[in-house]
């Protein structure tokens, strides 16, 4: 197994953002389906994925 420092020497690495907390951060209760956010709200979903990019 690789050492983090190694693994981020070997090139681009991909990890997984939570989205749900996001979400909630900004206002999406948690009884909402977060699927059907794609389609109601797809901005919202964009921004945060865009937030994630951004972030590095």
């Amino acid at each position: 197994m690789k050492t983090l420092a190694e693994a981020i020497a070997a090139g681009p690495l991909l990890f997984d953002g939570a989205m749900g907390s996001l979400l909630y951060e900004r206002g999406v209760l948690h009884t909402r389906s977060y699927d059907e956010l794609n389609l109601s709200q797809p901005e919202l979903i964009r921004t945060v994925h865009a937030d994630y990019v951004h972030a590095g």
